[in-house]
C-alpha cells in the first residue's frame, strides 16, 4: 500500500472522522489503482514460474529420453530378463550431441539477457562464439 503524505493525511482524516466523501474516495480510488499494479506484478511473477517450470520438465523429460536411450531398462520373459544395448556409434553421436547442445547453454543464456538489455556488442561476441 501507499504510504504518500497525501495517503496517509487521507487516513488520519478518514479514521478521525473528518474526511469527506470526495476523499473518501478519492482514497479507496488510489488504492484500487495501487492494488491492480501489485496484482499485474504478481501475475507476471505466476507467468514466469510457469515459464521456468515448463522448462525444467522440458529439459527432464529429455535427459529422461537420452537416460533410457543409453541404458534401457531390461525386459523380463518368464524368468529371463532381456535387454537392448544400442550400438557403440549410435550412443557416441548421441553423446556428442548432447555435449554440443551443453556447451551452447553459457552463450545462449549470455545472447538471451544482451538481447533482453539491448547491448548489441555482447550478441555480437556471443554470435561469433556461435560460429
Amino acid at each position: 500500500m501507499s504510504n504518500t503524505p497525501r495517503t496517509n493525511a487521507l487516513k488520519l482524516a478518514i479514521i478521525s472522522g473528518e474526511a469527506d466523501s470526495a476523499e473518501m474516495i478519492d482514497l479507496a480510488e488510489s488504492l484500487e489503482n495501487e492494488l491492480a499494479k501489485e496484482r499485474r506484478r504478481a501475475d507476471f511473477y505466476l507467468m514466469e514460474k510457469a515459464k521456468y517450470a515448463a522448462m525444467f520438465e522440458h529439459c527432464c523429460s529429455h535427459l529422461s529420453r537420452i537416460h533410457m536411450f543409453v541404458h534401457p531398462d531390461g525386459i523380463a520373459v518368464e524368468g529371463k530378463i532381456y535387454s537392448f544395448h544400442p550400438p557403440e556409434g549410435l550412443v557416441r553421436e548421441a553423446w556428442e550431441e548432447l555435449s554440443k547442445a551443453i556447451r551452447e547453454v553459457p552463450n545462449a543464456i549470455i545472447w538471451q539477457a544482451a538481447y533482453a538489455a539491448g547491448r548489441e556488442a555482447e550478441r555480437e561476441r556471443c554470435a561469433t562464439m556461435q560460429r
